[in-house]
């Protein structure tokens, strides 16, 4: 289970029943409609961004990363 600030809802994990691990989770989510779409990112990507942060003086507290995005159907809606 994922909780999205962005959303202001939970969401459950797509990869809830993998024993294998997996990369970081990045969530999409439609400023429209509200769906969402869960894809996931390098851990090395992290680390650099991690790094970044860091430089920048602050800390990362979570690698969960969400951006706002419009999904195709509401864009094709739209256009």
């Amino acid at each position: 289970m994922h909780k999205l600030n962005l959303a202001n809802k939970f969401v459950a994990c797509s990869y809830i029943t993998c024993t294998h691990e997996y990369d970081i989770p990045q969530f999409l989510i439609c400023n429209e409609c509200q769906r969402v779409k869960e894809i996931s990112i390098k851990v090395s990507t992290i680390k650099a961004l991690k790094h970044n942060v860091e430089e920048a003086g602050f800390h990362l507290l979570s690698p969960q990363l969400e951006i706002n995005c419009i999904c195709d159907q509401c864009l094709n809606k739209a256009a």
